[in-house]
């Protein structure tokens, strides 16, 4: 009997190699039994995670019209040419109208005035027009009982080279904005 009990406590007795070897009191089969469980579920998770990715991978290269993501990228290269082509062309007429815009005229005034102190009504006027650089003219209508007479001066940086009568010269002032009336 002594033999017996010294069989069973040092495992070699042929049920314990069938059911495997105990250890701290657990069986070694079934740590390998929940070994390959959580194996397998991480495998199934993987798998899931694997074909989600597939489908998303395959929706962004197909497109949701059926375009591909290399057609996609090549159309949005075109565009962009064609963005930086046109924004060139707009940039150089900017610069144009600019130009243009410095060289119309920008400043006005016009005084009007009696020429005649017989003739009433104001019917005589001075008009200045000048550029963002104060250049442009001074035009002097003069009107009596005979008729009208006209007459241009040209200004240049906003200085007239020959004199200037007091409507005129008031006329210059307000289209500089120099004097406000």
């Amino acid at each position: 009997m002594a033999y017996e009990e010294e069989k069973m406590v040092s495992g070699n007795d042929p049920a314990s190699l069938v059911y495997g070897v105990e250890v701290a009191g657990i069986h070694i089969l079934y740590i390998f039994i929940a070994l390959w469980l959580c194996v397998i579920i991480w495998l199934a998770v993987l798998h899931w995670q694997n074909k989600k990715m597939k489908k998303r991978l395959e929706a962004l290269v197909r497109g949701a019209a059926g375009e591909s993501l290399e057609d996609k990228i090549e159309r949005i290269l075109k565009e962009n040419v064609y963005i930086a082509s046109r924004q060139s062309a707009q940039e150089a007429e900017i610069r144009q109208l600019m130009d243009y815009s410095r060289r119309s005229f920008q400043k006005y005034a016009m005084v009007r005035y009696d020429a005649f102190e017989q003739m009433g009504g104001k019917l005589s006027f001075c008009l200045c027009m000048l550029d963002q650089e104060k250049n442009g003219f001074i035009l002097n209508s003069v009107h009596n009982r005979e008729g009208c007479y006209v007459y241009i001066k040209q200004i240049e940086r906003g200085i007239c080279p020959t004199g200037l009568g007091r409507e005129e010269g008031q006329s210059l002032e307000m289209a500089m904005g120099e004097l406000v009336e």
